[in-house]
């Protein structure tokens, strides 16, 4: 029998090389340790494949009595079923660095790797601010469910360690905390007081709020960039996250696209940022209302709002001196793009990568911070503006506590 222990070191990390899936790179760390040795080694190289997104799926805890997970594979268009109590009857959101950051009604909050059930536990929920103090919001299930709307987690680009954002409260404001730190730390802005715009001069112009009505957040160009509802942009150093100050101040930058006036009165439109082959694309993601039809017992209808469901995407690439739109060009075709928005982390993959991608297409998934009784999930082809179901198999009747999201595996 041969011993594949044996083979010289540069053969298994062409072998490695080669594998396009995560369900191959598993079986390939398993095979014995100095296969899995090459394989770590080469996380970071440049030439390491590729994955797509997986969906990972609702569940319903009240059926879901041996603590599964259904994640989705699309390269090999499979549904995998993992065994994560670490996640049971818990509200999840993805990220592209292959964590999903849970949150229970126990109010904890941790990042877990559903495929290695790596964990790490972060300050609890009490911990943010604002601190709830309306008494309805006091319920433990309504916590889960609104509190934090969006997350998102980076790699340091100068100490390597991970750093989490979250998105919450009612405004939308902005916290973040590094693993290890016993508390979360509010993104603040200084803007002129109440008083210096009215004329009184003799007041402090300037006040420290804590930024709000925030939709996304990526990194590039060697800042964080934070969008918010309006478009307004936020700048957010680096260097101030390395030294953990507190509170965090940021710089504010009103640059924005015309196209955005559009949307100022739309309070279901959203905006998203992602850096894609250095470049800054800004998406806009329409959405209009939903209308079902209900019999009652008298046999006859009434068109009632249900939802709301998206209808189109435009996408903008950051231009300086780009003319009119202030600095934003708008893109009718992604090329080999294929990028993934909802309540998860923005990603962005080359479709020509991976099995079984849409280049030049948008999927998204529902990012409706509340309970409906439908899902908002699709495919956009950004050449005919069309928009596709996708993955046909969610259960509507699933319970609503953790919306299908994209996570980018690791292992």
């Amino acid at each position: 029998m041969a011993d594949w222990s044996q083979l010289p070191q540069e053969l298994i990390e062409q072998i490695a090389l080669k594998l396009d899936t995560l369900e191959d790179f598993v079986v390939f760390a398993t095979i014995c340790r100095p296969w899995n040795n090459a394989l770590t080694s080469l996380k970071e190289h440049e030439r390491f494949p590729k994955l797509m997104p997986w969906l990972l799926l609702s569940f319903n805890p009240n059926r879901n009595i041996h603590y599964n997970l259904d994640l989705f594979d699309p390269c090999k268009d499979k549904c995998y079923r993992f065994n994560l109590p670490e996640a049971y009857n818990r509200r999840c959101w993805g990220t592209s660095l292959g964590w999903i950051l849970t949150l229970g009604l126990d109010l904890e909050i941790h990042l877990l790797n559903p495929i290695t059930k790596a964990s790490i536990r972060l300050p609890p929920q009490p911990l943010l601010t604002p601190v709830l103090t309306d008494p309805d919001d006091s319920d433990l299930w309504k916590i889960q469910l609104y509190y934090i709307k969006r997350v998102f987690v980076f790699k340091s680009p100068i100490d390597g360690q991970l750093i989490v954002f979250v998105v919450h409260y009612d405004d939308n404001v902005l916290s973040f905390v590094k693993p290890g730190n016993s508390s979360w730390i509010p993104i603040e802005l200084q803007v002129p007081s109440s008083e210096y715009l009215r004329g009184d001069n003799s007041s402090n112009w300037n006040q420290i709020i804590q930024l709000h009505n925030v939709m996304d957040i990526t990194y590039w160009n060697g800042a964080f960039v934070i969008v918010s509802k309006f478009g307004g942009f936020t700048f957010l150093d680096l260097n101030q996250i390395a030294q953990q100050q507190q509170p965090c101040l940021v710089q504010d930058y009103p640059l924005i696209p015309l196209e955005i006036s559009n949307i100022e009165n739309n309070n279901e439109a959203r905006i998203y940022l992602i850096e894609c082959n250095s470049d800054l694309l800004m998406v806009l993601r329409f959405k209009a209302e939903f209308v079902d039809s209900q019999e009652d017992d008298d046999d006859y209808s009434d068109l009632i709002p249900v939802d709301y469901e998206t209808i189109n995407f435009k996408v903008y690439r950051h231009s300086p001196g780009f003319g009119m739109d202030r600095g934003w060009e708008e893109l009718h075709d992604l090329g080999d793009l294929a990028i993934f928005v909802g309540s998860h982390s923005t990603m962005c993959v080359t479709a020509s990568s991976v099995a079984n991608c849409r280049g030049n297409n948008i999927y998204f998934t529902d990012d409706d911070y509340h309970v409906c009784t439908r899902r908002d999930m699709g495919v956009f082809d950004m050449k005919t503006g069309t928009i596709e179901p996708y993955y046909l198999n969610v259960d509507d009747n699933e319970f609503r506590q953790c919306h299908p999201v994209w996570f980018l595996p690791r292992i």
